[in-house]
């Protein structure tokens, strides 16, 4: 695949992901609505650039200090790299005065056509990581498992920075282009939310070292501990704390990794029927 055809996927890519929760978290301010598209830089000013789109409509995006600069291969960049006429993936939320306010800005080379829409994109659960052959496994929302590499200029967003920090249960949406083996390279991966989300049966509830296991869909047992922060859901307000779970009850958990590398729940939503 041709570099101009490499880069065009990854703009595509990157345009439809879903990015407005990283970029309020970047931001200090409270901001509200967002856009995200590609253009051309029409002219650049103080603290400040204008983007003409592919249908001729010219927008103003201002920067600040937490506005990231990357070229199309992960290189850091900087707004005095800005140059009229480049291409550019902009990513802005909208701030308290209503003025689009960029998050992320992707420079783009000489030679991009913006006619080319190829490409893989997904979203789903980690299942897999595997750290010495450079690729992870993920489960998409439909059911389809698919494996995807990663490179060096792989792009890393929201609450994860490297392949070491993506862990079994985190839901992730990937943008990746198809290489000529047929394997899948991810240029983006973009984990929503710092948590591991685990699906499955409860399989035993230990209330003297708070703590319980679950048996995932995905296989496997896991263990969580639990504490004054976990929160507890269920039909009618039924389930409230460890002590009303039981053994067979459906759950859906969301946890962090606490001291070492055990799992912390967060959140327990449970059923009252029992899963056979």
């Amino acid at each position: 695949m041709s570099r101009k055809g490499s880069i065009s996927i990854f703009v595509v890519i990157i345009a439809s992901l879903l990015v407005s929760s990283i970029a309020q978290a970047q931001s200090e301010q409270p901001m509200q609505g967002g856009r995200r598209g590609i253009g051309k830089v029409f002219s650049i000013g103080e603290g400040q650039f204008t983007m003409e789109t592919r249908q001729g409509e010219q927008r103003s995006i201002l920067v600040d200090d937490k506005t990231q600069y990357r070229t199309s291969d992960g290189q850091i960049r900087s707004f005095d790299d800005l140059q009229v006429g480049q291409w550019v993936v902009g990513i802005a939320r909208f701030n308290q005065q209503g003025q689009l306010v960029a998050r992320l800005v992707i420079i783009l080379p000489d030679g991009y056509d913006p006619s080319q829409r190829l490409g893989r994109r997904a979203r789903g659960y980690v299942t897999e990581v595997d750290l010495k052959g450079g690729s992870f496994n993920l489960l998409t929302l439909s059911g389809e498992k698919i494996t995807f590499r990663v490179a060096e200029g792989t792009i890393y967003l929201g609450s994860v920075h490297s392949l070491s920090d993506l862990h079994g249960g985190m839901r992730a949406a990937v943008g990746a282009i198809k290489q000529e083996d047929g394997s899948l390279t991810a240029l983006v991966v973009l984990v929503r939310f710092p948590f591991q989300w685990h699906i499955g049966k409860v399989t035993s509830v230990d209330l003297a070292n708070n703590q319980f296991t679950l048996q995932t869909r995905l296989g496997g047992e896991l263990s969580f501990k639990v504490d004054g922060n976990t929160r507890f859901r269920g039909s009618g307000g039924a389930i409230q704390s460890l002590d009303d779970l039981q053994p067979g009850m459906p759950a859906l958990v969301a946890a962090k990794e606490g001291e070492g590398s055990e799992l912390a729940a967060v959140l327990v939503a449970a059923g009252r029927r029992p899963l056979p």
